[in-house]
C-alpha cells in the first residue's frame, strides 16, 4: 500500500471521536490542534504556537522514521490558523499528498512527514 493511499479506518475513526469528546473540555483561551499517528493512534496535543517535528531528540515532536531529517518541519500558528512550514527537507512534507514547502492546514487534513502518515485536528484558536 502507498502513502497516499493510507485511508482513515474504523480504529482511527475511534480515535478522532475520543479527540472531539476532549475538545469539549477544551479551554477557549488555549491554541488546540491534535496530531494523530496514524499506525499507532498516538496522539499529539498541540497547545503552543510553534511546534518543532523531527527525528532529533530536542524536536517537540520526535518523528521517528530513516526519511526523517532532524528537524524536518514546523507547525505554526497564525492569524487565527495554524500552517505547517517544511524546513527544505530533501523528501519533502506532504499535506494531502501535496508536496509542500508552507501551507495552511485544515481540520481533517493529511500529513505525510517521511514514512509516518499524521490526521490533523483542530478544534480550538486563541481569541
Amino acid at each position: 500500500m502507498t502513502d497516499e493511499k493510507k485511508t482513515i479506518n474504523d480504529k482511527d475513526k475511534t480515535v478522532i471521536q475520543e479527540v472531539e469528546n476532549e475538545s469539549v473540555e477544551a479551554d477557549l483561551n488555549l491554541i488546540f490542534g491534535w496530531l494523530i499517528d496514524c499506525e499507532s493512534d498516538q496522539i499529539y496535543r498541540i497547545k503552543s504556537e510553534k511546534v518543532r517535528l523531527g527525528s532529533d531528540p530536542s524536536s517537540d515532536i520526535i518523528v521517528k522514521d530513516v526519511e526523517v531529517e532532524k528537524l524536518h518541519c514546523f507547525i505554526y500558528y497564525d492569524d487565527g490558523r495554524f500552517e505547517i512550514n517544511d524546513n527544505n527537507t530533501h523528501g519533502r512534507t506532504k499535506l494531502n499528498g501535496k508536496a509542500v514547502r508552507r501551507e495552511f492546514i485544515e481540520d481533517g487534513a493529511k500529513i505525510m512527514i517521511g514514512n509516518k502518515l499524521f490526521l490533523w485536528r483542530c478544534f480550538r484558536s486563541r481569541l
